[in-house]
């Protein structure tokens, strides 16, 4: 197997941190935590590495998950947490220039933990789809991008006839589609089941696809960025203990297939969304939590139980191997 080098970056959260993410450049990274902060990182290359730039409270529960806005809208972020509450946060300039996170917004629809939440792709412009507890998914969109103060609900998509009760074991996620030339289209994690939602020609929401196979919770669920492919590849990430990888076939748009002529003429129908099952790995041994793909779609990364990041590569026919194992075990410190 190839050989990862790894570095420690020492956050100093004071509880578990439930979810890390970059910025669209690579160039800054953020974390949120149990303990209810948010910190923010900036890559220091003199030194080479990672410095905490910002740091707030930024709820009354635990933060469960961090997303970067498009850098089109600015330094931009969103973090839904177990009280109810998706928050959004920019860096303005404050007293003598210095950059500050300010909370510019604060979506408290939800009557229950908001669990993940996703930003959409660039073309379609400023939308926040937050998926909760309450087995509701809850797309908004900041209808004035300027305005980021100012955020209108679109949709609640009911996701089951009525939510977990608060004795069962639940799980709920939620991913964007990137791509920018086909419909709009989110993948859903929903309890053991996940599904593909896309709009209809008046605007709504419906389900159009199930992802078969899983036989327990959905943790996560991932897109990989398109790179060119007439098909889109999904991971998702699941309590069973298996790493599943769908491919994923979504027609154009009417009007937008019209404008590219590159395009094969099976691309330009309105057939249905096509999903199939190309690969699904155990090699965890345990359950899965997390997935996601690095910016061209050739690599996948997973994290599980077992204390290990697995890192798959794909092959030219979209046959991934696990090329990479990274131990995030403490080791013993030695006694003094």
């Amino acid at each position: 197997m190839d050989k990862v080098e790894s570095t420690t970056i020492p956050t100093n959260h004071k509880d578990l941190i439930n979810d890390v993410s970059y910025d669209f450049y690579g160039r800054r990274m953020a974390s949120c935590s149990a303990d209810q902060r948010v910190k923010v990182y900036d890559f220091e290359e003199e030194h080479e590495n990672w410095k905490v730039s910002s740091e707030w409270r930024a709820g009354d529960a635990s933060l469960m998950r961090i997303e970067w806005a498009h850098p089109e809208f600015g330094q931009v972020l969103a973090v839904c947490s177990l009280d109810r509450g998706v928050r959004v946060y920019q860096e303005q300039k404050g007293v003598s220039n210095r950059k500050t996170w300010v909370e510019v917004a604060k979506l408290m629809d939800a009557r229950s933990a908001v669990m993940d939440i996703s930003f959409c792709p660039i073309q379609h412009g400023c939308k926040l789809a937050a998926i909760s507890a309450d087995a509701t998914l809850r797309i908004y969109e900041a209808l004035e991008p300027e305005n980021l103060s100012s955020w209108t609900l679109m949709d609640e998509i009911k996701l089951l006839p009525s939510p977990p009760s608060r004795n069962e074991q639940f799980s709920f996620c939620v991913s964007w589609c990137p791509s920018r030339w086909r419909t709009q289209c989110i993948a859903v994690g929903c309890m053991d089941t996940a599904y593909l939602y896309t709009q209809n020609t008046s605007a709504k929401w419906k389900q159009i696809a199930t992802l078969p196979g899983h036989t327990d919770l959905v943790r996560d669920i991932a897109w990989a960025p398109a790179m060119g492919r007439l098909y889109h590849l999904l991971a998702t990430a699941s309590k069973d203990g298996n790493v599943r990888i769908f491919k994923v076939s979504i027609p154009l748009q009417t009007n937008q297939a019209t404008s590219f002529e590159y395009e094969s003429a099976a691309e330009t129908t309105e057939e249905p969304i096509k999903v199939e099952l190309i690969g699904e790995y155990d090699n965890h041994k345990c359950q899965v939590w997390r997935c996601q793909f690095n910016v061209t779609g050739t690599i996948l990364s997973t994290s599980g139980d077992d204390g290990c990041v697995r890192l798959w590569k794909a092959s030219y026919a979209n046959l991934f191997k696990c090329i990479s194992v990274v131990s995030l075990e403490r080791k013993p410190e030695r006694a003094v």
